[in-house]
C-alpha cells in the first residue's frame, strides 16, 4: 500500500473525529455515568488555611532540569456551605501577578540556611505558574502548577510555602 490508498481513510478518520467526537451542551458520554471517578494521587503533603475551608495538597516536587523544580498542587474548597474563595489575589499580592501563584515560595529547611527559591518569571516578567485563577466553589478541586530555580542537588527536601497556608516539609523526587 502506498500513502496515496490511506489518504482517503485519513480523511474520513479526521472529518470523524471533528465532528463525531463534538457533543452538545445537554448530551453526556455514556460513559461518563457508568465510570466512577478516577480517584486522586496520595499527596505527599497537605495543610489547610487560616480560614479553614481551603485544603492545600502537594501532589508533586520534582527536578524538571538541573536548573529547575515543579511543584504541583491541589487546592480544595472543603466547605459544606455554598460559596466560592476567591483565589485571584489569593496567591499574588502584586496586581500584574493576580490570579497566579507569584507568591508562594519554596525554602530550603536547613538550620541558619533558609535559603528562599522564588517562582520562575518569563521574559516579559510574567510568573511561570498556571493563571488565571478563578473562584473556587465548594467542593471542588483545582490542580496547579508553579516552576522555580533548582537547589543545589544535595538538597533533598524543600518547604512550600502558600500564602495564609502553614508551611509543608517536602521531600524532592
Amino acid at each position: 500500500m502506498t500513502w496515496r490508498s490511506w489518504t482517503p481513510a485519513v480523511i474520513l478518520l479526521a472529518l470523524c473525529t471533528g465532528a463525531c467526537g463534538e457533543e452538545t451542551e445537554t448530551s453526556q458520554p455514556a460513559s461518563a455515568a457508568a465510570e466512577p471517578p478516577a480517584e486522586a494521587p496520595k499527596p505527599l503533603a497537605e495543610a489547610v488555611g487560616d480560614e479553614r475551608t481551603l485544603k492545600v495538597q502537594v501532589i508533586s516536587l520534582r527536578r524538571d532540569s538541573a536548573a529547575t523544580i515543579a511543584l504541583e498542587l491541589a487546592l480544595l474548597n472543603t466547605s459544606s456551605e455554598p460559596g466560592s474563595i476567591d483565589l485571584s489575589q489569593r496567591f499574588a499580592s502584586a496586581a500584574p501577578d493576580r490570579g497566579t501563584l507569584a507568591d508562594v515560595y519554596l525554602a530550603q529547611a536547613r538550620a541558619n540556611q533558609g535559603r528562599k527559591l522564588f517562582v520562575l518569571r518569563d521574559g516579559q516578567e510574567r510568573p511561570d505558574t498556571s493563571r488565571d485563577l478563578r473562584a473556587l466553589e465548594a467542593g471542588q478541586r483545582r490542580v496547579v502548577r508553579a516552576r522555580f530555580p533548582a537547589p543545589p542537588d544535595e538538597v533533598r527536601e524543600l518547604e512550600v510555602h502558600v500564602p495564609l497556608v502553614p508551611a509543608m516539609r517536602v521531600p524532592i523526587s
